[in-house]
């Protein structure tokens, strides 16, 4: 449960905004390893980190780990950047991921379902619906410029006409 929150959190940071996201490891990359790049930044920070690596940087390491082949395959270029949990999880099909990588990656979270109006708050909101419609079909009805306007009066003479 602690691994999915951990890793639930990368994938709603990478659907936000992928390019501002940070990876878990960024504090010890910056600190061990900030002249590494690509997958030598998880080895770096392994070997560098040892027992002081935080526990979401680890399960991270381990997606990627994991997921290495996955990302060089869909995700190219973008390992070990804040947009390669959204590119795992978003941007590529769950059925073109291998078993391993589907099994590191956290669960998608749930989607949300709606909630069940009482029949009080549904006779409501047909009650405003009544109300508002009608308080447009007033307005549209009085607007100069409607053509199903009843016009009060004479109707104003184009301009070069006379009357008859």
């Amino acid at each position: 449960m602690v691994r999915f929150l951990h890793l639930s959190a990368l994938v709603v940071c990478a659907s936000f905004a992928p390019a501002s996201c940070q990876i878990p490891c960024d504090s010890e990359y910056g600190e061990y390893c900030p002249e590494m790049s690509s997958y030598a930044v998880g080895t770096c920070i392994r070997e560098k980190a040892g027992s002081g690596l935080s526990a979401q940087c680890a399960e991270y390491l381990d997606v990627m780990n994991a997921c290495q082949a996955d990302i060089d395959t869909f995700c190219n270029g973008l390992e070990f950047t804040g947009e390669v949990m959204g590119c795992l999880t978003q941007w590529t099909k769950p059925a073109d991921l291998s078993a391993a990588c589907a099994a590191a990656l956290p669960e998608p979270p749930a989607a949300k379902k709606p909630r069940e109006k009482s029949e009080e708050e549904k006779k409501k909101a047909a009650r405003r619906r009544r109300v508002r419609d009608k308080a447009a079909k007033m307005a549209r009805d009085q607007h100069p410029q409607n053509p199903d306007r009843k016009n009060k009066g004479e109707k104003k003479k184009k301009k070069g006409q006379q009357e008859l």
